[in-house]
């Protein structure tokens, strides 16, 4: 049997009396691309939230490589090894993709910023990873909208995180940009297990190796990408025509 990384037992977000996440479980298993979909306002965006701890859970229980990190703050979350990215990219505009991933690296040294050298490798390794060694001296502000994503991507695997939370990556992209991005995430997640918001179904079917759908805060289904695709109910309450 497969081991889950992350388990989500009945957390529920509520914002008074409207419940943004409303109940939601699932396990994702290590080494696996778990797609996360559903029409605006499902509560994507919100239970990833939650999972990074930026929110706060109403209710539940969220679970990491065995250890319950339901109170556990962001930070403390992305020290056990959870990154994630943003709808919009997260850089530093005038600094360079080298400076902007030597910040990454040192906010994990035991020095931080005082009297710690650059850790070379790390940054290097980095920039390796997300595509952008030949950028190393470019101003992150000079970066195509799809190299932005490529910086942001390398600043939170600079952390060396195990798991990673992608908050619609490709929004904004064109098809050339669309198909790179892919392509990275395929190499990431050699080494790393993903969870990933995104409402490009064609991205969603290409990469996912499960698939959960919410609606209205709750989970309707979660299956394989066959299983989702193939679905009647997935077809008549989200998906309608796009797979046909």
């Amino acid at each position: 049997m497969a081991e889950a990384v992350l388990e989500i037992h009945a957390v529920t977000k509520r914002f008074g009396e409207f419940a943004a996440v409303d109940g939601v479980s699932f396990s994702v298993e290590r080494g696996t691309i778990h797609a996360v979909i559903g029409p605006n306002g499902a509560g994507k965006s919100t239970l990833l939230n939650l999972l990074a701890g930026e929110l706060p859970a109403s209710l539940g229980r969220m679970v990491f490589r065995g250890q319950d990190i339901t109170e556990a703050t962001a930070d403390r979350r992305s020290r056990l090894g959870i990154g994630r990215t943003y709808q919009s990219p997260n850089t530093f505009p005038g600094l360079t993709c080298a400076e902007c991933l030597w910040l990454a690296v040192q906010s994990r040294s035991p020095m931080r910023f005082f009297g710690s050298p650059p850790n070379e490798a790390r940054v290097e390794s980095a920039l390796q990873s997300c595509g952008l060694l030949a950028r190393a001296a470019s101003p992150a502000q000079e970066l195509s909208y799809g190299e932005q994503r490529q910086l942001e991507m390398g600043m939170v695997l600079a952390l060396e995180p195990s798991l990673l939370l992608l908050d619609e990556p490709l929004a904004g992209l064109g098809h050339d940009e669309a198909l790179e991005l892919v392509d990275l995430l395929r190499k990431i997640a050699r080494k790393r297990t993903l969870v990933l918001v995104e409402h490009d179904m064609d991205a969603v079917f290409a990469l996912a190796d499960a698939v959960t759908v919410l609606v209205g805060g709750r989970v309707l289904v979660t299956g394989t990408p066959g299983e989702i695709r193939n679905s009647a109910e997935v077809r008549d309450v989200y998906l309608g025509e796009e797979l046909s």
